[in-house]
């Protein structure tokens, strides 16, 4: 039966990408809305997992940089500076990680992606020490 609701779904669905997407990732959008976190915190999260945070390459991406700006990151200068390598997979953010998870006295290893990170946090998974 189509409604103007299933019409909007199935289009945010193709635009966003949500139809390469698994249930984890729905998941993780599903509650991102409901943490007791400021809205501005919330909106963040969203585009750092939507890969939408202006990282050198959604600027290069979008025609904001100029051709000749190398893409890698600000920090460690050795790979592309995207919202998963600037997050999780840089040397600087790995020390961050492991410095802010020493201090709540945990156990971590950093996650494949951003989605696993957030269930992580979610639901309280990190290990005490």
């Amino acid at each position: 039966m189509f409604t103007v609701k299933s019409a909007y779904m199935r289009l945010e669905g193709v635009v966003l990408g949500e139809v390469l997407w698994g249930e984890e990732e729905k998941g993780v959008f599903a509650k991102l809305w409901k943490i007791p976190a400021p809205s501005k915190v919330a909106a963040f999260a969203w585009k750092v997992l939507l890969n939408r945070a202006p990282t050198k390459a959604n600027l290069a991406l979008r025609n904001v940089l100029a051709p000749d700006v190398p893409l890698l990151c600000v920090f460690c200068n050795r790979r592309e500076e995207n919202a998963l390598h600037l997050f999780l997979h840089c040397d600087v953010a790995s020390v961050v990680w492991y410095k802010l998870m020493w201090w709540l006295d945990r156990i971590f290893i950093i996650p494949l992606n951003l989605f696993i990170l957030w269930e992580c946090w979610y639901r309280g998974k990190a290990i005490r020490m």
